[in-house]
């Protein structure tokens, strides 16, 4: 529909009609700003989740080593860096 189709469609309803409209559109707004929100995190989520395997595995590989998690520790962790 062009602007003009629907300006003469919303001329053309009344109020109760209107509002019924808005309330529908705007759910329909929620719900598509939700789903783009979901789709730009789902490779974000991906990513962390990702990275969390990772820092396991490296984990569990410097254990085997003999390496204790204080000797690899970032100083960013600990509670001296709070903000």
């Amino acid at each position: 529909m062009t602007e003009q189709e629907n300006n003469l469609v919303f001329n053309e309803m009344s109020i109760e009609e209107l509002t019924e409209t808005v309330s529908e559109m705007s759910k329909q707004l929620f719900e598509a700003r939700a789903t783009l929100k979901e789709k730009r995190l789902t490779g974000v989520r991906s990513a962390i989740e990702a990275r969390r395997l990772a820092d396991s595995d490296l984990a569990d590989e410097l254990k085997k080593l003999g390496v204790t998690s204080s000797m690899y520790s970032s100083p960013f962790r600990t509670s001296l860096f709070r903000w």
